[in-house]
């Protein structure tokens, strides 16, 4: 008989989901955060071995349920991702370097770097991401100069672009 309530309230909750996230396909913010942070961890083979890991210790998975049945939904009520960085949200964070320090904000598809000490003091660069292409462009008044872009996902290769014109890709 509990096995029978167990199920029954397990198929009710799903119904429930199901029907709350219908139409909303959702970003999957936490599951491509845990994703994208296993690809950090070292070579082919690590990255390999903690995916199996995370997975076996059902990592994947919960974060998977929990992105599709709780914040796909708000996304999806609320048109937002608590873990997903929108349109009018902001990060800043003050960086010290080499005796120099710069102020970062980020903000959806732009970084802007403003000098806070040193030699230039008071410099403001801008950086604005194109997601069409996957590249990121360096903002010089009225233009823009491609900086980097994605050119492989799969081996996590970018292209960073000289100021000379010159390119070298790059393995992450």
């Amino acid at each position: 008989m509990k096995k029978y309530i167990k199920m029954v309230s397990f198929l009710a909750l799903f119904t429930f989901a199901m029907g709350t996230s219908m139409n909303c396909y959702g970003r999957f913010v936490l599951t491509k955060k845990i994703y994208n942070w296993n690809g950090t961890v070292g070579d082919k083979f690590v990255n390999t071995a903690v995916m199996w890991v995370l997975f076996i210790l059902p990592i994947y998975q919960a974060c998977g349920t929990l992105d599709f049945v709780l914040l796909n939904t708000i996304e999806f009520w609320t048109g937002s991702n608590p873990l997903a960085m929108g349109p009018d949200d902001s990060e800043t964070k003050i960086v010290k370097k080499e005796g120099q320090e710069l102020e970062i904000t980020a903000t959806q598809n732009k970084m802007v770097i403003k000098s806070l000490s040193g030699d230039n003091k008071g410099k403001v660069t801008t950086m604005v991401f194109s997601p069409v292409d996957e590249s990121w462009y360096l903002e010089e008044g009225d233009s823009y100069r491609k900086m980097v872009e994605v050119t492989d996902k799969s081996t996590k290769t970018i292209k960073l672009y000289h100021p000379d014109g010159q390119s070298v890709d790059v393995q992450l």
